[in-house]
């Protein structure tokens, strides 16, 4: 049976989208769960109390890692200012984080 990487990365959660965001990604998630084998790999940006939603990001990440057990995940502060190199950089991030797992796993 072939393994999925499962990758999330660069999530940020206004007040906007939280409701999207929770029933994309945990949808994604719950619908591939039941229909493969995955590993799970996540680099999120470290929720900032903007609008007072720190507690909201905080419980949602605290989820989906209760939930979902992700193999190997980062937390770190944005530092970058620029939308692209936040993307690129949490993207190359979690890319990372397969690439090591796969290496020490011999996948």
């Amino acid at each position: 049976m072939k393994k999925i990487a499962l990758c999330f990365h660069d999530f940020i959660i206004s007040k906007l989208s939280i409701t999207h965001f929770t029933r994309a990604y945990l949808g994604v998630i719950k619908n591939v769960m039941y229909n493969n084998h995955f590993d799970l790999f996540i680099h999120v940006w470290e929720p900032t109390n903007e609008s007072g939603l720190r507690n909201l990001k905080l419980k949602l990440i605290d989820d989906i890692f209760r939930l979902y057990k992700p193999e190997d995940y980062i937390i770190e502060d944005n530092n970058l200012s620029n939308a692209n190199q936040q993307y690129w950089y949490s993207h190359n991030a979690v890319l990372e984080l397969v690439n090591n797992y796969s290496n020490k796993n011999n996948i």
